[in-house]
């Protein structure tokens, strides 16, 4: 995984970037001091995405709670409601990551994944 700025991901489509850019907005602004880091994965990640193409965006926090994947679920068809770019979250807790991270879903979020900050 690179550590990388949004900025820096060679996304074929300019709009694809503002709507990560916003989402990661709303997402700071509500829960700043609970998330660590987002990763990026999928096709987009791998510069592989077309027209119809989904943002795979993996959100680790310090909250086991189900609140926070849930709020994130509605900021993300918030944003596709004002973009039209569909972006599928997903949630989990440092804890949850560090402990199931040899499961393949997690596998190949670390092995395609981009953190961006």
């Amino acid at each position: 995984m690179y550590v990388k700025n949004i900025q820096e991901i060679p996304l074929n489509n300019s709009r694809i970037k503002d709507a990560i850019e916003r989402y990661l907005t709303l997402i700071r602004k509500k829960y700043e001091d609970r998330i660590e880091e987002f990763i990026l994965y999928g096709s987009v990640a791998r510069s592989e995405n077309n027209e119809k193409s989904d943002v795979n965006l993996l959100t680790i926090g310090t909250d086991d709670s189900c609140e926070v994947e849930f709020d994130i679920i509605g900021l993300s068809f918030d944003v596709f409601m004002e973009t039209g770019i569909d972006i599928s979250p997903k949630y989990r807790s440092r804890k949850q990551f560090d402990e199931y991270c040899s499961f393949s879903f997690l596998q190949n979020v670390i092995h395609d994944g981009v953190r961006i900050a």
